[in-house]
């Protein structure tokens, strides 16, 4: 095959190319080959695709069952399968994955959905999901289904209105002087997992928790596939020192909250993510402190 479009599918884009071979009878047809999309696009820009495959075809209905495809892309290789079939009463075929990535890179996945060339993070990232798209007029993202967990080691936001109060944080968890403060740009996200769902274009964060050194922190919320939009609320956990409180969001939030929840030297953070994954707000989160 060659040449052949994939915008005639709702949601991607790209021209794929495929060699292989098949035998079997019409009813059950063993196939395997390789495919090759040099400019794969789903929400974010292209990227190179390329997919080793094996499968049954029922070939009176086109039904067909993927026993294993290894698709590559960036530094990331995905291992799937599942199949895509029809189901009484629907029009068009249904496409059931189970997916894995046992090493690859967040900026891979994430490049796949952003609208910027530029992922907002980048670290090492293991993957278990179950993914399913059923068919409809509605564009990919918002058929998509998934559920599955997730852990990133290495992490580290791109984005300097990301990365910086993190940074932060972490040094004031750390008990750390400014003037260290100034130096250290290496704060990364460690220990960073957990689980995520999607439907309808929104994906569900819950029990997101990652480490950095004295600053352990969860995270819930939700994140809009289409328009970028974060609703996110976590709770950090610190050590740090206060009056080495002294700007960004270390001084809003530390200062803010220190007189009222420290707790045997444990001061206790809740705050709240909100904007546009490429803007985002950090703020404080009264509503949950008054609660506490």
């Amino acid at each position: 095959m060659e040449n052949a479009k994939l915008g005639v599918f709702e949601g991607i884009a790209g021209t794929l190319s495929s060699r292989g071979k098949f035998s079997g009878t019409l009813g059950h047809i063993d196939a395997a080959g390789d495919l090759d999309v040099p400019d794969f696009k789903v929400a974010g820009p292209v990227v190179h695709l390329t997919s080793n495959f094996h499968a049954a075809i029922d070939g009176t209905n086109g039904d067909t069952y993927l026993t294993r495809v290894e698709s590559h892309f960036g530094r990331t290789t995905v291992i799937s399968q599942g199949d895509v079939k029809g189901h009484p009463g629907q029009h068009g075929k249904t496409v059931t994955l189970s997916m894995s990535v046992i090493q690859g890179r967040i900026e891979d996945l994430l490049r796949l959905f952003a609208g910027s060339a530029r992922p907002v993070e980048t670290g090492d990232v293991r993957l278990q999901t179950k993914v399913e798209l059923p068919p409809g007029p509605q564009g990919f993202l918002r058929r998509l289904r998934l559920d599955g967990d997730f852990g990133i080691g290495g992490g580290r936001f791109t984005n300097p209105k990301v990365q910086e109060p993190v940074n932060r944080l972490s040094e004031s968890a750390s008990g750390e002087s400014k003037a260290h403060e100034e130096v250290d740009q290496s704060t990364v996200l460690s220990n960073l997992k957990g689980q995520v769902s999607a439907n309808g274009g929104i994906a569900k964060l819950s029990r997101i928790s990652f480490t950095e050194p004295g600053t352990p922190a969860e995270i819930d919320g939700t994140y809009n596939l289409v328009d970028k939009k974060l609703n996110l609320r976590g709770v950090l956990y610190t050590n740090g020192k206060l009056d080495d409180t002294t700007s960004g969001f270390k001084s809003v939030v530390l200062k803010a909250l220190g007189p009222f929840i420290k707790k045997k030297s444990l001061t206790v953070v809740p705050f709240t993510i909100t904007g546009t994954s490429s803007d985002p707000s950090f703020a404080l989160d009264l509503a949950a402190k008054r609660k506490q």
